[in-house]
């Protein structure tokens, strides 16, 4: 009947790089897509945001902690702002910075960010904006301590994959509260992944672009 049912994965797998194995972790406590991951000093893992299409509501807001030590999950506060296909980044040792997503239930695209503190285990809001609002782009601390934000969608249906893709991106200082525009990348993209060199290059590695003709 050309229907196919929706699998949404709270499986953790686990690489151990002295043993070249993969492993099984603890499952999450609630599956979803389109999260953001980040590492804390304390060595906890942060699953903020995501969505799961199988929900109503689908957008979710949840914080999922898990610790690795103890191969074991906890709940942390919801986010403020119920999003997911933002960017988020550790800022210091104790606090998260979440920016832009998305909600598709409320068919918004955010321009703000919010930060987490791990632990308050509290969510609050940061009344400074971007240019644009943006969903579907990755970021990155450059080695000068600046934020740099790059490709994802501009629109409020950032989200769908049959959104235009954009090839821009930000430079954000946080401390300034200001921002540049950087040049455009050559492919438009969203969904992709980020990273820079010991020189001081930013990469930016797969995704994919409703826009342009290309497959690598």
């Amino acid at each position: 009947n050309n229907s196919y049912p929706t699998l949404y994965v709270a499986e953790v797998q686990i690489y151990d790089p002295s043993t070249n194995a993969w492993t099984t972790g603890a499952d999450m406590p609630q599956a979803l897509t389109i999260a953001e991951a980040v590492v804390m000093p304390n060595g906890l893992i942060y699953v903020m945001g995501g969505t799961n299409t199988n929900l109503s509501p689908s957008n979710l807001g949840n914080t999922q902690i898990y610790d690795p030590g103890t191969d074991t999950w906890s709940i942390g506060d919801p986010m403020s702002e119920v999003r997911y296909s933002g960017a988020a980044l550790a800022l210091t040792d104790d606090v998260i910075i979440y920016i832009g997503g998305s909600n598709i239930s409320e068919d918004l695209t955010y321009s703000d960010w919010m930060y987490y503190n791990v632990a308050d285990d509290y969510w609050y809001s940061s009344m400074n904006t971007l240019p644009e609002k943006f969903g579907g782009a990755d970021a990155i601390f450059g080695p000068d301590g600046l934020i740099y934000l790059v490709g994802g969608n501009y629109s409020n249906q950032a989200y769908y994959t049959s959104g235009s893709t954009t090839h821009g991106g930000f430079c954000l200082n946080l401390y300034s509260s200001s921002q540049v525009f950087l040049p455009d990348m050559d492919f438009d993209r969203k969904y992709h992944a980020i990273g820079y060199d010991e020189e001081g290059n930013i990469f930016v590695l797969g995704g994919f672009s409703y826009d342009e003709t290309v497959g690598d």
